[in-house]
């Protein structure tokens, strides 16, 4: 079976030009077995004027040691059409 895992999250988000525009890092414990675990590093405010673009997001999942265990990437797209109540 799996092992329990203590290690760190990491959470940087990159505006459309690839800038840093925000990052969090904090402790995570993952129980044993098959589980699904959630973490809060912070909060990010989109900027109003930051319309119709892109945000990337990069997670990281590190060993208590720094090690790098996992890494996922995702893209949200902000959109203007999300203000229309029937969109």
């Amino acid at each position: 079976g799996t092992q329990p895992l203590a290690g760190r999250v990491a959470v940087t988000a990159y505006d459309d030009a690839f800038r840093p525009v925000f990052s969090g890092e904090k402790p995570l414990a993952i129980p044993a077995g098959p589980s699904v675990a959630s973490a809060e590093v912070g909060r990010y405010a989109i900027p109003a004027e930051y319309r119709d673009r892109v945000l990337f997001l990069i997670v990281e999942l590190k060993d208590p040691g720094g090690k790098l265990l996992s890494r996922s990437a995702y893209w949200p797209r902000v959109l203007t059409k999300l203000d229309d109540p029937t969109f």
